[in-house]
């Protein structure tokens, strides 16, 4: 089991340590004591992560009809990877991936690691790479000038 916290600093993306200040949590292949505790934690019924355990469950949403974010809402959606058939073509399966909205964080789990994830998290770090160059040459700029 993974688990991973981000949170929003200087308008980026960013991975943290603990889950005190965070955002997000995303929960990579939890076991049932993990699921339980956030569960428990943030009050929501426990097929909101089991769901994921199963590669197999159908897509759907629940709480989505609230007016003001009362209860935790639900969001399971399928995404897409790449796999090798055992005749050695490439194909895509879909794997579910649930998104659990609470009124202090985001909650994401996947039973395996989602691209798109890694992907978003290095263009994060490419962008805050890219402007502390920035910052870099500015100040060399004044003082060289």
């Amino acid at each position: 089991m993974k688990t991973r916290y981000f949170n929003i600093e200087d308008n980026q993306l960013v991975s943290v340590n603990n889950s005190a200040d965070t955002l997000w949590i995303h929960l990579e292949k939890p076991d049932l004591e993990t699921i339980q505790e956030i569960c428990t934690e943030y009050k929501f019924p426990p097929d909101y992560l089991t769901c994921i355990l199963d590669d197999e469950e159908n897509s759907r949403y629940e709480g989505v009809d609230q007016t003001t974010l009362e209860t935790p809402v639900l969001l399971l959606l399928q995404y897409p990877h790449i796999v090798v058939s055992p005749t050695g073509y490439k194909q895509y399966e879909t794997f579910p991936f649930s998104i659990i909205l609470t009124k202090s964080k985001i909650i994401t789990a996947s039973n395996y690691p989602p691209t798109f994830l890694k992907i978003i998290l290095m263009i994060s770090i490419m962008v805050k790479s890219l402007q502390k160059q920035k910052i870099s040459r500015s100040i060399l700029f004044f003082i060289c000038h």
